[in-house]
């Protein structure tokens, strides 16, 4: 269950900003928590890609992090953004009702444009966007992965139909346990 230990240690850490009305101290403790993360396999990792950055934009949000990084909130880019940027958002994939494995398919897929426009982004804004330490003291990355998120919202929606987003990641997670990590 080290799923559990990894979105245990992002609530907390969120929680403890907040209450220290700190959203510096989420980024400075998640910060080597981030490099880690990028720095195992996918076969190593406790979560996937998707729902990690899910938990980490709630813990993030709960922290305070918006108003600090983004001035309030966090405007996700859009196709166009990236379509400017050199690198336009091709993802294909889509998710199938109930289908874990569609669901696995896109969370790699969109990993792997992820990477690259890193780059993109980088040399488009001059934002250091390929050190996982660093990059999360920057708009450019929120605006990212709000985008990412957004997109992960859209084919949980395909997945499951049915409650909440949040109710949907928990049914996710208990139904699909052996998968987490895929996703």
């Amino acid at each position: 269950m080290a799923h559990t230990f990894t979105t245990t240690a992002l609530s907390r850490l969120g929680r403890e900003a907040r209450r220290r009305n700190d959203p510096a101290y989420f980024l400075d403790r998640f910060g080597p928590m981030h490099r880690r993360w990028h720095s195992l396999s996918p076969n190593a990792r406790p979560l996937g890609f998707l729902l990690y950055h899910w938990h980490v934009i709630r813990a993030f949000e709960t922290a305070g992090g918006p108003r600090f990084v983004g001035g309030g909130s966090i405007a996700p880019y859009t196709p166009a953004n990236f379509a400017a940027f050199g690198w336009p958002y091709n993802v294909t994939a889509e998710t199938s009702a109930g289908d874990v494995d569609s669901l696995a398919d896109f969370s790699f897929e969109i990993e792997m444009w992820h990477n690259d426009a890193h780059m993109a982004i980088g040399m488009a804004t001059e934002t250091p966007m390929m050190d996982p330490e660093e990059n999360i003291w920057y708009l450019p990355f929120w605006r990212l992965h709000y985008f990412i998120d957004a997109r992960f919202i859209q084919q949980l929606r395909r997945f499951d139909t049915r409650g909440t987003v949040r109710r949907k990641i928990r049914r996710l997670v208990a139904r699909q346990h052996s998968d987490v990590a895929r996703i």
